[in-house]
């Protein structure tokens, strides 16, 4: 992840102002407020505001480039652990059927 991450200000139970730098604010948004509506419905209904670093409050502070790499190797990471939940989920396995090539010398 190149760059900052964001700054979430959990303004009341169901209310959340995201800050990010100015030119992540659209992507954020999506158009037509497309993406936060999708980030909203997953958060289950939390409400969103997408504001830029400029117009945060000075009680908080900008991610470092430190925080930013952490969060990335973080969710690298349990993308990892994600895909391969299936190796071993405790059930047994038969062995793969098949012809299993040639038996014998091979021609040299």
């Amino acid at each position: 992840m190149g760059g900052r991450g964001c700054t979430i200000d959990f303004t009341s139970d169901v209310t959340a102002t995201v800050y990010a730098p100015q030119h992540m604010v659209a992507p954020l948004i999506g158009k037509g407020g497309e993406n936060v509506r999708q980030l909203q419905d997953e958060l289950g209904g939390l409400r969103l505001t997408i504001e830029s670093f400029a117009d945060m409050p000075d009680h908080l502070s900008r991610p470092s480039r430190a925080d930013a790499r952490d969060a990335w190797i973080d969710q690298q990471d349990r993308r990892a652990r994600n895909s391969r939940a299936w190796e071993d989920d405790g059930r047994p396995r038969r062995p793969a059927k098949g012809k299993g090539g040639k038996k014998g010398k091979r021609n040299r």
